[in-house]
């Protein structure tokens, strides 16, 4: 899930080929399957950065996106409504996000979030794994999806994303999740 704009695809597209080097490079003998969802009007630059590549790569459409997070084990994705549906879905992620250097320090002297994703906004601690700017490594990224992998790792994200989806999403409030998550965001600004 490299996020939905062309910058964002331009970006971490690269390093998720990079990645699936990097968790095979783990163990050789385990299978994997990458599955790749397309951002709507952008299958064209998203084919032609995977012609690069020499991985087995299955691309879906956005229309599958449900079908797929219902089905996955993992989910490795740009910030945004992406991994908060994840979330949703139940299925662990981790958050991958890199902007031009001189946005990101700029956004750093203008805000004073310590997390990006909406889950570790409410929960003030790093729920979902975030790899940002230059922490958004593909190794680093291969050993925290390794290690989400196994099932107490997974499990335990599950666990402690359980809490914040029942806020985010309980239907007896009249807000809706977004909006709940924007508040949560602005009382950080």
């Amino acid at each position: 899930l490299p996020g939905s704009r062309e910058s964002e695809i331009k970006k971490l597209l690269p390093l998720f080929l990079d990645l699936i080097d990097e968790m095979l490079s783990y163990n050789a003998d385990e299978t994997y399957k990458f599955l790749l969802i397309q951002a709507y009007g952008q299958e064209n630059l998203i084919e032609q950065i995977l012609s690069s590549s020499s991985h087995a790569i299955t691309c879906y459409p956005q229309s599958d996106k449900v079908t797929l997070m219902q089905h996955a084990d993992i989910a490795i994705g740009a910030s945004g409504t992406v991994l908060l549906e994840a979330a949703f879905y139940k299925l662990p992620a981790i958050m991958c996000y890199k902007v031009n250097p001189i946005t990101a320090y700029i956004a750093r002297k203008l805000t004073k979030i310590k997390f990006f994703h909406i889950i570790n906004i409410a929960a003030q601690s790093y729920i979902i794994p975030e790899f940002i700017q230059k922490n958004c490594d593909s190794k680093k990224i291969a050993a925290a999806a390794i290690k989400l992998l196994s099932p107490d790792a997974r499990q335990q994200q599950l666990d402690n994303i359980a809490q914040y989806i029942d806020i985010l999403g309980d239907d007896k409030i009249e807000k809706k999740p977004s909006q709940k998550a924007a508040d949560i965001i602005n009382g950080y600004l």
